[in-house]
């Protein structure tokens, strides 16, 4: 048949899923993967996989069509191993549908970040807030070194969303949150090749193990997608992104923070940084002649002698009642 996947192109699609494939920005690598479903449909994975379950989870509500066929793919195989008469051991069975239910949260979620925030910069204010991630500063430019969606763990991702959709504490647990905390500790086990009922140091998840069963997994996951998909039509507000420590001077506050413009920066043929009356300032040569001075900020981290990239330095103008505004050079 004209366009029909085999297995070591279906295992292929599934190997580069990865996090950075599941952001709507990739658009040149989801191409060529678009390439190798060019006139197959869900009917022919599940042929070429083997896959006799049925879809439990609606998903046609997911825009990208790799992802949705992902998400689709690994519910599949979630029902497959409810259902399957090869598997005996009841312990395997509900690790496979808990991985393959795993698989699908954490498409959701990632799905969830990137709809919901548009910016970036607000998903990580938003999942700061919500969890107790922190993100890893750049020491140069003081910028996050999180990029995208893909470069923060699960865990902050999920804490963050569930403490959304399901406003839990020690005093009033919500097990909807348990729940899907306890899926991904089933895969972690899985992955560290422990079995449930044979490592009973944690009994969370012993007890999480002995108290549910495919069906009940099933409809938390159903669950789940169905108060993201609600969420996102009405997605929160991301908290304000904390700005970095510019060290401005005692009694004066930011006015404004913005980066050089292009003419600005082609104005200029050398900078380097000079010992100043208070401090250091960045002495600019200019292709119109002459030079000119901006004091640096004090929490400036290049020191005298050295040059500062225009690109990504900041200009600072700080304000104090009274005084005539000023601009600093934070880098």
């Amino acid at each position: 048949m004209k366009g029909r996947l085999n297995k070591e192109q279906v295992e292929r699609l599934l190997e580069l899923l990865s996090d950075k494939l599941k952001e709507p920005k990739n658009s040149q690598i989801r191409q060529s993967l678009r390439k190798m479903l060019d006139n197959a449909d869900l009917r022919e994975l599940r042929d070429v996989m083997h896959l006799s379950g049925y879809r439990s989870v609606d998903y046609s509500f997911i825009e990208e069509e790799i992802l949705r066929t992902q998400l689709e793919v690994d519910n599949l195989r979630m029902e497959d191993a409810a259902h399957s008469t090869q598997i005996k051991d009841d312990e395997e069975r509900f690790f496979l549908v808990c991985i393959h239910a795993f698989y699908q949260i954490e498409n959701i979620i990632n799905y969830f970040y990137v709809k919901a925030f548009p910016e970036f910069k607000d998903t990580l204010a938003y999942i700061e807030k919500n969890s107790n991630f922190t993100h890893k500063e750049d020491p140069k430019t003081k910028e996050p070194r999180e990029k995208s969606v893909g470069d923060i763990d699960i865990s902050f991702k999920m804490h963050a969303l569930l403490h959304t959709l399901y406003p839990s504490t020690k005093e009033k647990p919500d097990y909807r949150y348990i729940t899907i905390l306890r899926i991904k500790d089933v895969r972690n086990e899985g992955s560290h090749r422990c079995q449930i009922e044979g490592h009973r140091t944690d009994e969370k998840l012993l007890n999480f193990y002995k108290r549910n069963d495919a069906n009940s997994i099933r409809n938390s996951l159903r669950q789940f997608v169905e108060d993201v998909q609600k969420l996102l039509a009405n997605p929160p507000k991301s908290p304000k992104t904390k700005e970095p420590d510019y060290g401005t001077p005692s009694g004066w506050s930011i006015k404004e923070v913005r980066n050089f413009t292009q003419e600005e920066i082609d104005s200029v043929i050398s900078n380097t940084i000079e010992p100043a009356e208070h401090g250091n300032a960045v002495r600019f040569d200019m292709k119109s002649g002459g030079r000119t001075y901006i004091p640096l900020a004090y929490s400036a981290t290049k020191g005298v002698f050295e040059t500062i990239d225009m690109q990504s330095a900041k200009l600072i103008i700080i304000s104090k009642e009274g005084e005539k505004d000023k601009t600093l050079i934070y880098c």
